[in-house]
């Protein structure tokens, strides 16, 4: 049973209309904002989904939706038979929505990070409907990348960031780094812009746990197997703490990534080379938060990750990157430590200090739920989305 988390509207406050919800994966809308969408429907609202559906691996979010009476429409999953086969998904679904959107009476859209964020707030304006949110992923991407095609997306999405900034009536992002990053390259004015802390995190779901006291120590890994997630440093940093610790334990939990040009199971190979425990792609992260002491995910740049938010919550120690939305997470010696990113050297070091100095983990594991409690509960996240949206509904 989920509790609703959120504060509380003045009911006058309320738009009475429909509410369409655009998001690019159905799976992290349900696990990251499900306590929002209730909220929104505790206040009367309806709420509509759209999203890409691929039955395999949605089928069981789909019945968490139909448990809580909230409908689904369902898109088109998004193509990936060459480079830009998303974008082509994206457009083919631009277009529905324009229909949809005026077929289901929506009153209000609000877009949830992905490929489908921009072309969200586009439908909704040619349907339009002149209540428009947008709650952002990293903004990092505006920064382009070492390579041909990493400067031709890069343009583009700059292009629609601020095509989208234009359009939306308030856009969410979820550091301050980001924030500063839209508003110095003349992306979204000042004004439209409301910082929020990620999703947020359930503090009644997230208890604090006790931290094992069975030794040796386990680092867990958690995030998709990527590289902009950092699982190539982390995996090199493995290899340098078992020359000198080879006992430890490393798990990683996420989904696998494909690599161009290289076989399937590239990151899975890896992390056994490496000798990394790779669990799988898992629904219920609790247990492995649980049998960890100390949570790593080296990013190249997030929005606010859930996977640091959980860490926070069941109190644990954090080893993560000196970047936006990671570095938020941490208060460096205090709950845990910052490295740079792409240094695999200064993450073997930071996991070191924890395996040399284990009387640390107790103090900074009370810190870090210390700081979920205070910065992170999703009723303040919630409260400050649904009256951002019911302000200028």
């Amino acid at each position: 049973m989920v509790e609703i988390q959120g504060g509380n509207i003045n009911r006058d406050q309320k738009s009475k209309g429909t509410i369409a919800v655009v998001a690019s994966d159905l799976r992290s809308l349900v696990r990251s904002r499900l306590d929002l969408l209730l909220l929104f429907q505790k206040q009367g609202i309806k709420i509509k989904i759209f999203a890409p559906y691929v039955s395999y691996k949605d089928a069981s979010y789909q019945k968490i939706l139909r448990k809580y009476k909230i409908d689904l429409i369902k898109l088109s999953p998004f193509s990936k038979k060459r480079v830009f086969g998303k974008y082509f998904t994206v457009f083919r679904s631009f277009f529905r929505l324009i229909r949809l959107f005026k077929k289901n009476k929506i009153t209000d859209v609000i877009t949830v990070h992905g490929a489908l964020s921009h072309f969200g707030i586009l439908a909704a304006a040619w349907a339009g409907i002149e209540k428009r949110f947008s709650i952002l992923g990293s903004a990092g991407l505006v920064v382009p990348p070492d390579t041909t095609l990493g400067k031709t997306k890069s343009w583009f999405h700059k292009k629609m960031l601020k095509r989208m900034g234009h359009l939306s009536t308030k856009i969410l992002v979820q550091n301050q780094k980001d924030a500063k990053l839209l508003v110095k390259g003349n992306l979204v004015p000042q004004e439209k812009i409301v910082v929020v802390k990620g999703a947020g995190i359930n503090l009644k779901n997230f208890k604090q746990e006790p931290l094992n006291q069975i030794t040796p120590l386990t680092f867990l890994y958690v995030g998709r197997l990527n590289r902009e997630k950092g699982f190539v440093e982390f995996c090199e940093a493995v290899q340098l703490v078992r020359k000198k610790y080879p006992g430890m334990i490393f798990n990683a939990i996420g989904g696998l990534a494909r690599v161009p040009g290289k076989k399937k199971d590239y990151y899975q190979e890896l992390a056994l080379d490496s000798g990394v425990n790779y669990v799988g792609d898992v629904d219920d992260v609790l247990p492995y938060f649980k049998a960890s002491h100390v949570v790593v995910l080296p990013s190249y740049g997030e929005a606010t990750p859930k996977a640091l938010s959980e860490a926070l919550a069941i109190g644990r120690p954090i080893i993560t990157t000196n970047v936006s939305g990671c570095e938020e997470t941490v208060t460096p010696e205090k709950n845990g430590l910052l490295v740079h990113t792409h240094d695999p050297w200064a993450i073997s070091q930071a996991m070191v200090y924890f395996i040399e100095t284990p009387e640390k983990l107790q103090e900074m594991a009370m810190a870090s739920r210390q700081l979920a409690e205070e910065e992170f509960d999703v009723k303040g996240v919630n409260t400050l989305i649904t009256d951002t949206v019911f302000t200028y509904s």
